[in-house]
């Protein structure tokens, strides 16, 4: 209905006759309206001046680029602006948290005349040869003309399902943590049995290489002992070879 009342009031503002130039400024103008500047001018329709709940905070048009923000604060430092044109630039320049916690800006002056000074405006910016990321900003209005206000029942199904969303990745999260730290707990544990297995491995070789050099230290002994016996043995069996072969010539001796 605001399309079709801006048609109406446009038709009769501006003749047949009219140029390029106005009619841009029309699609700029409408696309102000769906693009979120509309509730603050349409009728008086603030928070609960209409007789009913304060309406919800809008989202707006994104906050523009740097470009885009440098020109908006050289119009309003010109002063040459209305009232209410500076209010709407100026809730142009805040950022979403702002103006969620402003709500939408209050007007108070003729709607038509500010919806056309607003378009006026954007439209002598694009003639005077604007960056891309400005042109870019500026035509973003005119994407959305034809985006209907979302329903609040859309709206609250949409939030449940990003809290949906949100909790669902906080559980994949927390999942993903509890298994890192269970494998983290089964590596630890095998490195303590694989550690307590090379600890009685080493214990058990280390027995077996004294047991061996035990039983080589014994074996030696008894080697050493044997040979030691050998030899006295033969010490002693030369020995009387040599106490018999004196007596025979000794007696040899005596004989002769």
């Amino acid at each position: 209905m605001l399309l079709m009342k801006l048609g109406a009031n446009v038709g009769a503002i501006i003749p047949m006759e009219c140029n390029m130039y106005r009619l841009r400024n029309l699609v700029l103008l409408a696309s102000i309206l769906c693009f979120g500047m509309s509730p603050a001018l349409a009728g008086g329709h603030k928070n609960g001046e209409d007789g009913g709940p304060p309406h919800e905070p809008s989202h707006g048009p994104p906050p523009p680029p740097p470009e885009m923000i440098a020109l908006i604060e050289g119009l309003i430092a010109e002063g040459n602006l209305s009232d209410d044109a500076m209010i709407l630039l100026q809730h142009l320049l805040m950022s979403p948290e702002e103006r969620e916690q402003t709500g939408e800006p209050v007007t108070s002056g003729d709607e038509q005349a500010v919806k056309e000074e607003i378009a006026g405006i954007f439209g002598g910016l694009l003639d005077e040869g604007m960056p891309q990321s400005v042109e870019h900003y500026i035509h973003g209005f005119m994407g959305h003309m034809d985006s209907p206000p979302m329903d609040p029942a859309m709206e609250a199904a949409h939030a449940a399902a990003d809290a949906d969303a949100e909790a669902a990745h906080v559980a994949a999260d927390a999942a993903v943590e509890a298994a890192h730290a269970a494998a983290d707990a089964a590596v630890e544990a095998a490195h303590a049995a694989a550690d307590a297995e090379m600890e009685a491995a080493y214990a058990a070789a280390d027995a077996a290489v004294e047991a061996a050099h035990a039983a080589a230290n014994a074996e030696m002994e008894a080697a050493y002992a044997a040979a030691d016996a050998a030899v006295e043995a033969a010490h002693a069996a030369a020995n009387a070879e040599m106490e018999a072969a004196y007596a025979a010539a000794d007696a040899a001796v005596e004989a002769a």
